[in-house]
């Protein structure tokens, strides 16, 4: 199945019972006029991994701050990572049955700060929080050119 999009939005992985490739709306009209002509044909070739290409994305609906809430005075949140497309486990009610589905969100990025947080803490079982958090903000890298919906942003 070839899923086109219709509009400018990104390609988010979803589970489909047969084969599925998406594509974006920008190739919609011509993979629909080569496939209205005589003879058409389409194979799927194997992936292939792109090191060039930059990842994991951060989603652009991620809190980069200020805190709004906060009269904008507060940079929250200290770190983020990646959050969208995430495979995650869940509970079967509610996803269909299936015990995996891919989240989107805060609750999928902070999963990933704290896990580097507890990798930190077992590299040094003596770190303290504070000496924790202030490894991960000393060495983290701007993030605000990896958005999956707006390349190349800087």
């Amino acid at each position: 199945m070839v899923l086109a999009k219709t509009a400018s939005n990104s390609l988010n992985p979803d589970f489909h019972a047969v084969p599925t490739v998406h594509v974006s709306h920008l190739d919609r009209t011509a993979i629909l006029a080569y496939a209205a002509a005589a003879g058409a044909e389409a194979s799927i070739a194997l992936a292939s991994i792109l090191a060039s290409a930059p990842a994991p994305f951060t989603a652009t609906f991620l809190s980069r701050g200020p805190l709004r809430g906060g009269g904008g005075d507060l940079l929250k949140p200290d770190r983020i990572a990646p959050g969208q497309d995430i495979l995650a486990a869940v509970s079967p009610i509610g996803y269909g049955g299936r015990n995996i589905d891919l989240l989107s969100g805060t609750s999928m990025s902070s999963p990933h700060v704290a896990g580097l947080a507890a990798l930190m803490k077992e590299l040094q079982p003596s770190g303290s929080p504070m000496a924790i958090k202030s490894a991960l903000m000393t060495t983290g890298t701007d993030v605000l050119g990896l958005c999956a919906a707006e390349p190349g942003r800087s």
